[in-house]
């Protein structure tokens, strides 16, 4: 069974039904590395309360926390397609290229040419690996007791979640059909274009819970 690839453009079928291990190659899903960091602090305050000016502090800093975690990962891999149907089986996005240029790097578009009509190309499946990935997503709360007779179990907690705090840009897979030519300028939609990122712009969400 197939994975779709190349940004969901590509196929889920092998390029040669009758030569199946010309398709092994890296899962859809594979990640070389990947590190993710998890934190949460319950941040320090003033807790003397011997005198009005103490108390003040004291309410002011009591009960923050600040959590969140930080994902690092390289990229997903893709397949290359020509973009055509070279092999002749009705379908234009399972037919991969041949390499001619092995020392150019991956997402060079002179180093493939379009197989012959009637054969397969001999490059592998998702051999084209995309951007590395980082996430920076923390939040901040503070939980206020009430502190009543008859309230003590009752609270109100009001937190702020930042999504992409640092607004880093993470690449999308580039265009990786050859058919479209080589990529000129940013947004362009050739072969090789970085136009577009993942999960947008950083997001800021507020919540205000009661606790009873």
């Amino acid at each position: 069974m197939f994975t779709i690839t190349n940004g969901g453009f590509g196929s889920s079928f092998a390029q040669n039904p009758f030569s199946q291990a010309g398709d092994r190659g890296l899962s859809a899903y594979d990640r070389r590395q990947r590190l993710v960091l998890t934190y949460i602090w319950d941040v320090p305050y003033v807790h003397s309360t011997d005198n009005v000016g103490f108390r003040v502090l004291n309410a002011i800093t009591s009960h923050w926390q600040w959590s969140g975690f930080a994902t690092f990962e390289s990229g997903r891999p893709d397949d290359i397609i020509s973009g055509s149907d070279t092999l002749g089986d009705g379908r234009a996005t399972n037919d991969r290229p041949n390499v001619v240029n092995p020392n150019l790097p991956a997402g060079d578009f002179a180093r493939y040419s379009k197989a012959l009509k009637g054969f397969a190309g001999d490059l592998g499946r998702n051999t084209y690996i995309g951007p590395n990935e980082q996430y920076w997503d923390t939040s901040i709360q503070r939980v206020i007791p009430f502190g009543i007779h008859h309230l003590e179990s009752q609270a109100l907690t009001v937190r702020a979640e930042f999504y992409d705090a640092l607004n880093h840009a993470n690449h999308d897979l580039p265009v990786l059909n050859l058919a479209n030519g080589p990529s000129t300028v940013n947004g362009d939609g050739h072969f090789g274009d970085l136009g577009s990122t993942i999960h947008g712009q950083r997001q800021i969400k507020i919540y205000l819970k009661y606790s009873f």
